[in-house]
């Protein structure tokens, strides 16, 4: 992600992350924000009630569909269905996909880990073998750390897609990354995720991140980003609370859950 101040820097990547019931990483006022709300968020606690391919089909007409960062979340959310529920791959693919939900779908498939339905439905679609062997390549999504708000994207909407805390996991570990290095304090990703909830606090975010090396500013947002959106979900969805309350369990005593704390508390 290019940036061309750190409080955009800040601000672009708080848009474009996990996804709370104000805040679903794709910002437009369509329907399709309103069905990631009603329908892709809330997927695991009823998957027979939601019909996959319309809500594809409903992406590919909307505005978010001509919005570069809108893809992640959605690409997430078809390789958690993927990953949970292999046996029913056909289930969630359109009759006749148009090429960007072709596209779409072999980027599920590749993060789920199933090459072998690449290659199968590429050829269905009249894939070249040229294509079938690039869209095939890449590491699964279980298999890769979250090291960008993209990352988190992808894994957001995983979890979404399966209410399993290891997609959860994985946004807290890239959090707990940098809070516990020794030469970030904790309480500086606290208050810079707090002044982010206030837009008008710019004086807060200049000097939290004033102390620190351009690469090192983008650590601290990414783990603010993190913690932002942690919160906002473990609020809204169950199984986010509990993978939480297992790491602080695990960790009571590190900084990261310390800062957790912290932003818990406000």
């Amino acid at each position: 992600m290019r940036v061309k101040n750190l409080i955009s820097a800040a601000c672009l990547v708080l848009l474009f992350a996990a996804h709370d019931a104000q805040a679903q990483g794709v910002q437009n006022v369509d329907q399709f924000a309103t069905l990631t709300n009603s329908l892709m968020a809330d997927y695991y606690k009823a998957p027979a009630n939601t019909n996959v391919p319309g809500l594809l089909e409903t992406f590919e007409l909307s505005a978010a569909s001509r919005i570069n960062d809108s893809y992640p979340p959605v690409i997430g959310f078809m390789a958690g269905l993927f990953i949970k529920y292999p046996d029913q791959i056909s289930a969630f693919i359109p009759e006749k996909p148009s090429p960007l939900i072709q596209n779409i779908i072999a980027a599920g498939l590749g993060l789920a880990g199933h090459p072998s339905e690449i290659k199968r439905y590429g050829a269905l679609w009249g894939w070249s073998d040229a294509t079938i062997a690039q869209r095939s390549e890449g590491p699964a999504l279980l298999a890769m750390p979250a090291n960008s708000a993209t990352d988190f994207d992808l894994n957001w909407g995983a979890s979404y897609a399966t209410g399993e805390g290891r997609f959860v996991r994985k946004i807290v570990d890239a959090y707990a990354r940098t809070a516990e290095r020794k030469d970030i304090d904790v309480e500086d990703i606290v208050k810079l995720t707090i002044a982010i909830d206030n837009p008008s606090d710019t004086a807060t975010i200049q000097k939290v991140l004033g102390k620190y090396s351009q690469q090192d500013k983008l650590s601290v947002v990414l783990a603010s980003t993190a913690l932002k959106f942690l919160k906002a979900n473990a609020r809204q969805h169950g199984f986010v609370a509990t993978t939480l309350q297992q790491v602080e369990v695990e960790n009571p005593t590190s900084k990261a859950m310390t800062g957790w704390r912290a932003y818990m508390a406000q």
